[in-house]
């Protein structure tokens, strides 16, 4: 579920583009699809084929910064800019 700066809200499925051909992936898929819109939400699939080359350089550049372990980063002081 993402927040957007709008206000709104999206519910996003993330899933391998080979799972979607798994008949039991797509009935919980409709599953899920029918809970959001339910409930007046948006709702996507998300699958590496939507990640294009540019997308994945950004995607690998940040996925570091994105553990729940911040202690194993650094933190960057901008006050002296």
């Amino acid at each position: 579920l993402v927040d957007l700066s709008s206000g709104s809200r999206l519910a996003i499925a993330v899933k391998s583009s080979s799972e979607l051909s798994k008949p039991r992936v797509m009935e919980k898929l409709q599953i899920e699809k029918n809970y959001w819109e339910t409930r007046d939400m948006e709702w996507k699939i998300f699958t590496e084929r939507e990640v294009n080359d540019g997308m994945r350089e950004n995607l690998l550049w940040i996925q570091p910064y994105l553990s729940l372990d911040m202690s194993a980063h650094q933190e960057v002081d901008y006050s002296d800019v």
